[in-house]
């Protein structure tokens, strides 16, 4: 009985003195995006979507630039939960945990911190963070996409305005006329 009671104190003066630790957890819902109006497969061609989407969508979430993006975020450098940190892209690398749900399209960013309030910041600034830095991605892609169609626009009228001019020259050849002349 005087064991008991003395791993009870024991656990007591531990409960009192230790630092409590808050496991912080975010939700991200993750889909690949399609642009609407634009098909760069062929038509009827099912693209199907690859199998680790997410699972590269996880490892965006810890990846440099986002971690970067988020070290950068408001709020984020004067936390205390960072103050003793020396390296604090190293540190959210080691800390930040990212789980793929199973059969859902949901990523879970985690970290454990002694601030509630500060770990929730974090990884609502590295959430933030990856929906920047893929946003930034999407709108480089989408301007290469546009760049892509325009030269083919471009191209499409040369070849018009070149058979249009072999239709002119065979008409004057040839002495047609259409309703239009």
């Amino acid at each position: 009985m005087a064991g008991a009671a003395g791993v009870g104190l024991l656990a007591l003066i531990y409960l009192l003195f230790a630092t409590p630790v808050y496991l912080i957890s975010s939700k991200v819902t993750v889909a690949p995006v399609k642009m609407p109006g634009v098909q760069l497969n062929n038509p009827g061609e099912n693209t199907p979507v690859s199998e680790n989407f997410l699972n590269t969508q996880a490892e965006l979430m810890t990846s440099t630039p986002t971690l970067a993006l988020a070290i950068n975020a408001p709020g984020v450098d004067g936390m205390k939960i960072l103050s003793k940190v020396d390296d604090r892209l190293a540190y959210l690398k080691k800390n930040v945990t990212v789980e793929v749900g199973k059969k859902v399209d949901i990523i879970t960013v985690s970290l454990e911190a002694s601030n509630p309030v500060e770990g929730a910041t974090l990884v609502n600034a590295i959430v933030n963070a990856y929906i920047s830095y893929q946003s930034s991605q999407m709108r480089k892609s989408t301007g290469e996409v546009i760049g892509v169609l325009r030269k083919e626009l471009d191209d499409l009228n040369s070849q018009l305005e070149k058979k249009n001019q072999s239709l002119y020259e065979f008409r004057k050849q040839h002495n047609t006329m259409t309703l239009g002349d």
